[in-house]
């Protein structure tokens, strides 16, 4: 059966008409959101809306977690030990550099989708700090006062350098894989 009617799975895809669904890679990306936000219940919105999204087998939607700290590199702990971790925001910040910002950032782009890539083959795609491709970054709220609280995830308290750095990260951690 098709996943676009009741009672299907996600592996059924091959043998559906994905013609005017939201896996048509022909059409718009407005056209296939207007699709998914038409066919999707009230209450499976709703879950979208937590970090840790629900799937929507019927839809071929997998699980998500949207919770993802990468400020200065993917979370390390156990899970990542191996991943590359940089200074925090205000050290990168202390750095003047954006330059550096561009290089680490690129890292963690990388780091971020190879870490998700073998989370996802292993059928693990939500429940953890780590497990998605989203990031919680970058911090470029203005260090006026340290009691505001997550001064150390922040570039600075000038605003042009801290829209240089934010910027450096978001182009970054985006930017096409050096193997692509």
């Amino acid at each position: 059966r098709c996943p676009l009617g009741e009672g299907c799975a996600q592996a059924d895809l091959a043998a559906c008409d994905l013609a005017g669904t939201h896996f048509d890679s022909g059409l718009e990306l407005g056209a296939r959101l207007d699709f998914l936000s038409r066919k999707a219940s009230l209450s499976e919105k709703i879950a979208q809306l937590t970090s840790d999204a629900p799937a929507v087998p019927r839809l071929g939607i997998p699980a998500y977690s949207w919770v993802n700290d990468d400020l200065h590199g993917l979370r390390n702990d156990s899970h990542y030990s191996i991943a590359t971790v940089f200074p925090d925001g205000c050290g990168l910040g202390a750095t003047w550099s954006e330059a550096l910002l561009h290089a680490s950032a690129r890292a963690i782009g990388e780091e971020a989708r190879a870490v998700h890539g073998h989370y996802v083959n292993l059928g693990r795609r939500s429940s953890y700090n780590g497990y998605g491709i989203t990031a919680y970054a970058p911090n470029i709220n203005l260090v006026r006062d340290p009691r505001w609280g997550r001064a150390q995830e922040a570039y600075g308290e000038d605003p042009l350098h801290a829209a240089r750095l934010g910027s450096a990260l978001c182009v970054e951690c985006r930017a096409p894989l050096a193997w692509e």
